[in-house]
């Protein structure tokens, strides 16, 4: 038999997507995000925006344009993780010559200074000095604040970026320009503060020229102040200026104002200076600077900073108190005559007033469906004789987030998804006011209609888009741009549709976000068919200690399915334990739990009488161990057979793995004794990072248990259940970076299999299955991404055939490993393994790539058997000969040209079809597919002749009874002679 080659492998992965280009879009489906907004620009070079693009900056370092009409996206810059965008700005529109900057924002800390047109192209990039940028990156993130602002040199009229950094530990405020035309980088100031400049003090940048620049903070260091500092940045250094500490109780207010938990400084709008011709904004028609002080989330205060001449110190005088308001903003007015020359600078306040607790609300197109709905109310008052402006204030506002159909993550049909939440509230707020230009069909003019357009974003991560009645234009679910977890569960489905559920398998994907925010998903079509919001479940890192369990099914009915997560509440030694329906999103219970969790697990041998499995879990401290839920049964089941369950904790602070057991347990208390330890080996002076242990799925089934060789004789696998992969990154004594991985058994801590890669440092993937581990790793002396694999096996003799025991084995009978490196040619994302019902299909691997591919690609060129130099012996067995670089053929795309950026996790999931695995990407955008590893050879083809094999049966049994019947006759007739 001739050995298989690359080409021929080519040759049937062209024929099979050929195959299925007809087919794109039916199986598969992507939506695409930008992420939690951060940032909402809005127009300053002119007062009315006259372009049809919302323009914001995201956590997820997104800069991005979304079409107004329906919240689509225009375009949309993604940048790497280290270049966080910190400022984005309206920018200079035609001040100096023919240079422009529409859309100026800053990443990295000012690593990067771009200006970008507002229809996303990149017009300049400039660099901060790279002293200064490598000054920020050696300091805590926790130590410093960057404020930013655009501001006008005077003299020569050049547009300057003003940076103001804010040194915690040092208690020093330092000023910085730099000029956008002449790229100059001067420092301007540097002021002492004192210990009220900490992480607690909310700042702003407040002033209208160079010339008299403000630096606004809330301190509640020594009671609720404010700190001041106006100096003139063209004269930093005469006079000396000095922070001018004002009382909150200074404006009289009452005690309940006085009582907030902090004070945030936020700058108004259009508050840039009159005088001047080259200004960024139109100014707001006032002898004094506005601002607005947030009572610590109670309400705002309105103060303005009046100054006389530009050298003497702020005087602040209350304006008006708005108690209970959310959120402030300044929008310009249209003139009641219809003129909207923007010289006459009439501008309004826009405060808005939320309802936290959602109401009952009943729709009239469906009366018995009790709505849950948020009520808001917009109040606008003039600016300058402070009554309120009617015609755009709106009485109450209802934004229904109770809809019973699914709708997909984009709406614009004027109802958000299905939401179950009870409380909201609102992240960032602004209005954009928007002049639309229409031709007149008559005259063949341009005719101008103006109009305002509210952006909420709300602390779940929605960005919703309505006028100003309260009708919203659409709404985007972005925080699914942060997913952190994920599960797939069978839907329960009525008898019509469990023939095309045993086709196709219909799914619910759970998915858990970064923000608290839980979803459900119809896998068939990608639309959400629930949501929640659950504040404390919020996470402060891209990753969760702990996954989504599935302590039911929806095979117990009347019983519904229950699924419980836990989270640890950050800067709290607490816990909290989530348990809900997956179906219908309804909330089972929620409890704190008063202690930090260590470790927990599902334990899927026992149930209580609702046939619910337990979660164990331990404490952080003392190790004790809890059962949710927590019964007589479960424990007298637990006690039973306490000797077969065991726990393993990996401790990175501590360089400790230690093992335990329960198997002293009895009815009254479980209990966790250590049976193992293992000290991670320290190669250096600097600490382990990066420490994982991996196991494999529990869920996991293995179909064959040894590999035929062409010698007919068989390899049997090493088979171990309790195996875990332990890697970890660390440096070596002359400081070079190493890669270490251990193989252990969980339940013994015998060392299986321990490998060292020097010169080389993550990021680190690793997959593992069956009998073999696959990992990922960037060797750093050669420069090259490389990927391991290890393969093991028991020998020509199996153990045990029936089931594998850890304890009890010869410790020194170690198994025979097999392990072999490829070089990668891109980088790697994320990598996992496909999943089918009963492991008969080929795995395959799944790997992102950083161009936003996702590679499928067989695991059989990842054998660490394949043979330089084939046999006969090999080429019967179908190995492929080794080549160190692994291909990546364009028709292994599984995305094709649908784009998957900032991939973060793969979720495979088996279907009642063992040639099928589903497959679920997530990160920026996510992306569901399905996959057939082996071919569908337990599917029929679209053009089968299903009417051919009916005539053909058809056939064949007119004839069996022809036979029959003639047969019988020659019988008859013979039995006659």
């Amino acid at each position: 038999m001739a050995p298989l080659s690359f080409s021929h492998y080519s040759h049937r992965s062209i024929s099979k997507t050929l195959e299925i280009q007809n087919q794109v879009g039916k199986f598969d489906w992507r939506h695409q995000f930008v992420g939690r907004v951060q940032h909402i620009l809005r127009p300053s070079t002119n007062l009315w925006q006259n372009h049809q693009s919302l323009i914001v900056s995201t956590h997820n370092n997104v800069l991005t344009g979304l079409y107004l009409r329906n919240g689509s996206i225009q375009w949309r810059h993604p940048f790497e993780t280290s270049d966080s965008i910190n400022f984005i700005s309206s920018g200079f529109e035609n001040i100096i010559g023919n240079s422009r900057c529409p859309v100026l924002s800053v990443n990295g800390n000012g690593r990067y200074v771009r200006c970008w047109s507002t229809d996303g192209l990149l017009l300049s990039e400039h660099n901060l000095p790279s002293e200064y940028c490598s000054e920020l990156e050696n300091l805590s993130s926790n130590d410093f604040t960057i404020l930013y602002d655009t501001i006008v040199d005077p003299a020569t009229a050049e547009p300057l970026l003003l940076i103001a950094k804010l040194s915690y530990s040092k208690h020093l405020v330092e000023f910085f320009t730099f000029g956008l035309k002449t790229t100059t980088f001067a420092s301007v100031g540097r002021y002492q503060t004192g210990r009220w400049l900490s992480p607690d003090a909310h700042c702003d940048l407040l002033g209208r020229t160079i010339r008299s620049k403000t630096l606004a903070c809330g301190s509640t260091t020594d009671g609720l102040d404010l700190q001041l500092l106006t100096v003139d940045l063209t004269q930093p250094s005469n006079p000396p200026r000095q922070f001018k500490r004002i009382p909150l109780s200074t404006f009289g207010l009452k005690n309940d104002q006085q009582t907030a938990k902090y004070l945030s400084i936020e700058r108004l709008p259009y508050q840039s200076n009159e005088d001047q011709s080259t200004t960024i904004s139109k100014p707001v028609k006032s002898t004094s600077l506005l601002f607005a002080v947030n009572l610590g989330g109670d309400g705002y205060v309105i103060l303005s900073l009046k100054s006389e001449n530009e050298a003497i110190e702020p005087n602040v005088e209350l304006v008006k108190v708005l108690p209970k308001a959310v959120k402030l903003t300044i929008i310009p007015l249209m003139s009641s005559e219809g003129t909207h020359d923007s010289s006459l600078l009439e501008f309004g306040l826009a405060a808005l007033f939320i309802k936290e607790q959602s109401i009952a609300y009943e729709d009239r197109r469906d009366g018995e469906h009790n709505q849950r709905v948020f009520a808001a109310k917009l109040v606008v008052f003039h600016l300058e004789k402070w009554v309120e402006i009617g015609a755009l204030s709106s009485d109450q506002m209802l934004l229904e987030f109770g809809a019973k159909s699914a709708i997909s993550p984009i709406v614009s049909s004027g109802k958000l998804v299905k939401r179950l939440d009870s409380t909201w509230s609102i992240d960032r707020f602004e209005i954009l006011p928007i002049r639309i230009s229409t031709e007149n069909a008559r005259t063949g003019r341009n005719q101008h209609r103006f109009t305002y357009k509210m952006a909420l974003v709300t602390n779940d991560g929605t960005l919703i888009l309505l006028n100003l009645s309260g009708k919203i234009n659409w709404a985007r679910e972005e925080a699914l741009a942060e997913i952190v977890d994920t599960m797939m569960l069978d839907l329960p489905l009525s008898e019509t549709d469990a023939s095309l559920e045993q086709e196709y398998s219909f799914d619910v994907i759970i998915l858990r976000t970064k923000v608290g925010k839980i979803f459900a998903i119809d896998s068939l079509t990608g639309n959400v068919i629930w949501s929640k919001y659950e504040p404390m479940l919020k996470l402060d890192t891209d990753k969760t200690r702990f996954p989504i369990w599935v302590q039911r099914t929806s095979a117990h009915f009347p019983h519904s399915a229950v699924c419980t997560t836990l989270s640890e509440l950050s800067k709290r030694s607490e816990s909290i334990l989530y348990s809900f329906d997956p179906f219908t999103g309804e909330t089972i219970e929620s409890r704190l739990i008063p202690h930090r969790i260590a470790q927990a697990m599902l334990i899927n041998t026992i149930h209580d009488e609702q046939f619910r499995r337990p979660i164990l879990f331990l404490e952080y401290n003392e190790l004790r161990a809890h059962f949710y839920p927590d019964s007589d049964s479960i424990r007298e089941q637990f006690s039973r057979h306490a000797s077969n369950y065991y726990m393993l904790i990996a401790n990175q602070t501590s360089n400790l793995v230690v093992g335990y057991s329960f198997r002293k347990s009895d009815q009254t208390q479980p209990l966790a004794i250590p049976v193992w330890s293992f000290n991670i080996p320290k190669t250096g002076t600097t600490k382990i990072e990066n420490l994982m242990a991996v196991f494999k799925r529990p869920t996991e089934h293995v179909h064959s248990q040894g590999r035929v060789l062409g010698d007919r004789n068989v390899l049997y696998k090493y088979l171990n259940p309790n195996l875990v992969a332990i890697v970890w990154e660390a440096m070596d004594t002359q400081d070079k970076p190493l890669i270490t991985l251990y193989l252990i058994d969980s339940i013994t801590g015998n060392i299986v299999y321990s490998i060292i890669h020097r010169r080389s440092r993550g990021p680190i993937q690793i997959v593992h299955s069956e009998n073999w581990v696959i990992y990922s790793y960037y060797n750093e002396k050669l420069r090259r991404n490389e990927v391991s694999s290890i393969e093991l096996f028991e020998g020509f003799e199996q153990v045990n055939g029936t089931a594998f025991s850890s304890i009890g084995r010869n410790l020194l009978a170690l198994p025979i490993v097999e392990q072999q490196s490829f070089i990668f040619p891109t980088g790697i994302g994320i990598m996992t393994d496909t999943e089918t019902q009963k492991g008969i299909t080929n795995k395959h691997i799944l790997i992102s790539l950083p161009t936003g591919g996702l590679l499928e690609l067989p695991r059989a060129f990842l054998d660490p058997r394949r043979p330089i130099k084939p046999s006969p012996e090999s080429q019967e067995e179908g190995l492929i000969p080794y080549t160190p670089e692994l291909p990546i053929p364009s028709e292994a795309m599984i995305n094709y040209n649908q784009t998957i950026f900032g991939v973060k996790g793969i979720t495979t999931s088996p279907t009642s079809l063992e040639s099928t695995s589903l497959v679920f990407a997530y990160g920026l955008d996510i992306f569901f597919t399905r996959v057939t590893p082996s071919k569908t050879f337990d599917i029929l083809k679209d053009d089968f002749d299903f009417w051919l094999i009916a005539a053909v049966l058809v056939a064949l049994i007119v004839f069996s009874y022809l036979a029959k019947m003639l047969a019988s006759r020659k019988s008859l007739n013979a039995a006659w002679k």
